[in-house]
């Protein structure tokens, strides 16, 4: 996971800089939560919306251990 993260670090302090952009607060990160869905979809995960109203859940590969970050 750390070298996927670290191939995408240029666009991961764009995403970063674009939230700071445009601040949301408590349950109502709508843009954010949107962001973050759409860009993991992008990558091939499985995407479930709206955990707990805002939170995003992506599913990265199957079986054992799970991580929740």
């Amino acid at each position: 996971m750390l070298k996927q993260a670290n191939a995408i670090s240029e666009e991961l302090i764009e995403w970063r800089r674009d939230f700071h952009q445009h601040p949301e607060l408590g349950f109502e990160v709508h843009r954010t939560a949107a962001k973050v869905a759409d860009e993991m979809e992008k990558m091939g995960y499985r995407v479930t919306r709206g955990v707990g109203k805002t939170g995003v859940v992506a599913e990265i590969g199957e079986g054992s251990p799970v991580i929740a970050i």
